[in-house]
């Protein structure tokens, strides 16, 4: 076995690990998927270990691999930071996605224990989960706080929500046609609704589709529609409900945090205790 590690390959490994797919590490590295399966296969035959299994159309790390993601993170800090130590004009600016409805409870934390521990000073942009992590394989964020896709090992867990039915008043669910104010297309309440109402043949109209959640409420508070998001983003003031008509409970939603691959501006920031602070502020 090769005693020394090359970390241009503990990096793609990493990127892997922490994005849940070849095909997004793929972009964040800037390389070829040719390229970053030859250099996981060369990582894998150094320490003579399988680090993923395939599973469908998903990767699933190993128990070998989850070992080595471990040790990889902090070799990588290490070697980061102590190049850090001797670049002390580097910006300390990060850039950070978050989608409109996780502003409080999910990017203020974050910001807090960013600002405590690190002193750094911020960019925000707020676009939906699928914008935010398209900007950052592109390189155009630093860390991106978005929804996770099901049985998806990407990004680090902040915390688990409810996805709930937002109205005003009770009188709102009992008038049909239903008046709909919903997160665009993308979102994954917009097609879980449509697919509800729709297969249950429940009259509805959508009387808007956007990305900002403010606009939704007001439409809530000031209209009489109804809207559909996750329970911590729900005023104080309306009525929510797991369920209207007999229709399936909404499901729950992961909240997680995603980082870029390249980045070492991050290197002294451990993102598992990060999650932890966001976790304990939502409890």
């Amino acid at each position: 076995m090769n005693k020394h590690f090359d970390l241009e390959l503990l990096r793609t490994f990493l990127a892997i690990v922490d994005n849940g797919s070849m095909t997004r590490a793929v972009m964040q590295l800037h390389k070829s998927q040719s390229t970053v399966s030859m250099q996981l296969k060369r990582l894998e035959t150094q320490l003579d270990v399988v680090l993923f299994h395939r599973k469908a159309s998903r990767l699933e790390i190993t128990e070998q691999g989850k070992l080595l993601a471990a040790n990889a993170r902090r070799l990588i800090t290490l070697n980061d930071q102590t190049i850090e130590s001797f670049n002390q004009s580097r910006s300390n600016q990060i850039k950070i996605g978050c989608p409109d409805d996780y502003m409080h409870t999910a990017l203020w934390p974050v910001l807090e224990y960013l600002q405590i521990h690190q002193n750094f000073k911020f960019t925000v942009i707020t676009k939906n989960s699928g914008e935010l992590r398209g900007l950052l394989d592109e390189g155009e964020l630093d860390i991106a706080i978005v929804t996770r896709q099901s049985q998806s090992n990407e990004g680090v867990l902040l915390y688990q929500d409810q996805g709930m039915w937002v109205a005003s008043s009770e009188q709102c669910f009992n008038q049909l046609p239903l008046s709909l104010v919903l997160f665009e297309s993308t979102c994954k309440y917009h097609s879980q609704v449509v697919d509800y109402l729709q297969s249950n043949e429940i009259e509805f109209n959508i009387l808007i589709q956007s990305a900002n959640a403010h606009l939704l409420k007001r439409f809530v508070r000031e209209k009489n529609a109804i809207t559909v998001m996750s329970k911590q983003a729900v005023d104080s003031d309306f009525i929510q409900k797991k369920q209207i008509y007999d229709l399936p409970e909404l499901p729950s939603v992961e909240i997680v945090l995603i980082s870029s691959a390249t980045n070492a501006l991050l290197a002294n920031v451990d993102l598992n205790e990060l999650a932890k602070f966001v976790s304990q502020q939502n409890s």
